[in-house]
């Protein structure tokens, strides 16, 4: 029983790291996403990297 306990025990502790992974992974693409728009919009680049937490330079690469 404990090595069940155990190994349910790593099993769950991953999956919530995956998730937690996949969401940040999903936020940055959100934000990558929200830049070009902006970009392509005419927004300043300045007024994009506060409104997407993304550097300047990353902007200016899209």
């Amino acid at each position: 029983m404990k090595n069940f306990r155990d190994w349910y025990s790593v099993i769950s502790t991953a999956e919530k790291k995956g998730r937690e992974e996949g969401r940040e992974e999903g936020v940055r693409e959100a934000n990558l996403n929200n830049a070009q728009n902006l970009k392509q919009l005419g927004v300043a680049i300045d007024i994009i990297s506060q409104a997407t937490d993304l550097s300047k330079e990353e902007i200016e690469k899209l």
